[in-house]
């Protein structure tokens, strides 16, 4: 891969963001993160096993919270890059889960004490929380690959560490130790990854375009709404993956309750006329949005990390260009 070699640190930034790597460092540091990061397929598992030994592989991707945790489980199969055409992910479940509401001495409570119980966030609630949310929602779906959404200690820069930021940061440690746990006691054969928020703003959001640009680097609602928008728009145009199952009412839901204008009557008489039913209720659309656009982005690494190893030679003029166009539903030829 002598075209690393030329690459200017602008160029060697483009490529970084399109394979997840990091773009921070001089131009050595960002060559070695390119090129280490060009050698590692994301859908090996943890144990070495080779993916041609899978029919397909199934992605568990998780947007941390407490009290809006949102996770939706993809599928692909193996050879979804292979040939001429672009096998499209399907999408089985979408969902946000609720965790903290009681503590686990007070589930066995009547139902008149459970609607005024306190939430508890003590390291045996919490130890409980994991535990279920691995063994009743995640290790259900047969995940092989599982990511996280990588949580920070401070926000915006400031010094202070919020109290809620720490009880995230606890239960998101609790989740990959009940993991590992099933993962060393063979209960559970599959890969736990990281994944940083900031790497999949910039692979979506950031982009030479004038307004995407700007919405990549604007802090607060308006990056919250950009990606709320792009998963509208893959729902609507419905060319980089599929929908089925449970997760078919979440997205009808999802964009019904971004339109906003339609009457909630009129909704659930079109339901009533396709055979569905409709949940108007999904809670927060950015926890949605930011599980989807996860999964999608570690999907697309891959697949231009691949693009990358097969090309013989890059003409790193162009290297921003092509950055922008393997973001998109089909690989570069």
């Amino acid at each position: 891969m002598q075209w690393l070699l030329k690459g200017t640190v602008a160029q060697l930034q483009s490529i970084a963001r399109s394979i997840g790597s990091n773009t921070g460092g001089k131009k050595d540091v960002l060559r070695s993160h390119v090129l280490e990061n060009l050698q590692r397929d994301r859908f090996i598992l943890s144990n070495g096993s080779k993916k041609s030994c899978l029919d397909h592989h199934r992605i568990v991707s998780i947007d941390m919270g407490i009290r809006n945790l949102a996770m939706c489980t993809v599928v692909i199969p193996n050879n979804w890059t292979s040939g001429q055409t672009r096998t499209l992910p399907v999408v089985e479940d979408w969902e946000r889960i609720a965790i903290s509401k009681r503590s686990p001495a007070e589930t066995s409570s009547d139902d008149a004490v459970k609607s005024t119980s306190k939430e508890a966030f003590d390291p045996q609630t919490f130890a409980q929380h994991a535990y279920d949310l691995v063994t009743k929602y995640i290790l259900p779906k047969k995940p092989t690959q599982i990511l996280i959404e990588r949580q920070r200690f401070r926000s915006m820069g400031g010094s202070a560490v919020q109290e809620w930021t720490l009880r995230v940061n606890m239960f998101e440690a609790m989740i990959y130790a009940t993991l590992k746990s099933f993962s060393e006691l063979k209960l559970w054969h599959g890969s736990v990854y990281p994944v940083a928020p900031s790497k999949v703003s910039k692979l979506w959001l950031g982009n030479d375009n004038d307004q995407s640009e700007k919405l990549s680097t604007t802090k607060g609602s308006k990056t919250k709404m950009a990606k709320i928008a792009v998963v509208r728009d893959w729902l609507s145009a419905r060319q980089r993956f599929e929908v089925q199952g449970a997760a078919a009412d979440i997205a009808r839901a999802y964009r019904a309750k971004l339109n906003g204008r339609a009457r909630k009557a009129k909704l659930n008489q079109a339901a009533v006329a396709e055979g569905d039913h409709v949940h108007l209720d999904v809670g927060k659309l950015d926890d949605l949005a930011d599980c989807m656009l996860q999964a999608m982005a570690w999907i697309q690494w891959e697949e231009n990390r691949k693009a990358y190893l097969s090309s013989q030679d890059i003409d790193m003029d162009i290297s921003i260009g092509t950055h922008r166009e393997m973001r998109g539903s089909r690989m570069p030829k």
